[in-house]
């Protein structure tokens, strides 16, 4: 699924996939690729090159909103699954 919205990056696509993913066992992998992929971007941002003030916001949003979901996440794992302290890991 390719989501290209104007004045964004690629950093959107990964977001949006961890954000869509409904696999519980997949969402840690996507979280921790979309994080870095937001920090990429903010790093590119800080290096100087330009960007709105809308995008600014929207990588902070994306950034809060992913920890919701790991946190939502994580309270729907089984109390056995393995996977769970990975995801707090990732924060």
């Amino acid at each position: 699924m390719a989501i290209k919205m104007r004045g964004r990056s690629g950093w959107f696509e990964v977001y949006a996939a961890a954000i869509l993913e409904n696999d519980l066992n997949q969402v840690s992998e996507r979280v921790s690729r979309a994080r870095k992929a937001i920090a990429d971007r903010i790093a590119q941002l800080e290096a100087g090159e330009m960007a709105g003030n809308r995008e600014a916001r929207d990588l902070e949003d994306a950034l809060n909103k992913l920890q919701i979901l790991v946190s939502v996440a994580c309270t729907m794992q089984p109390p056995h699954t393995a996977s769970v302290p990975a995801m707090h890991s990732a924060l």
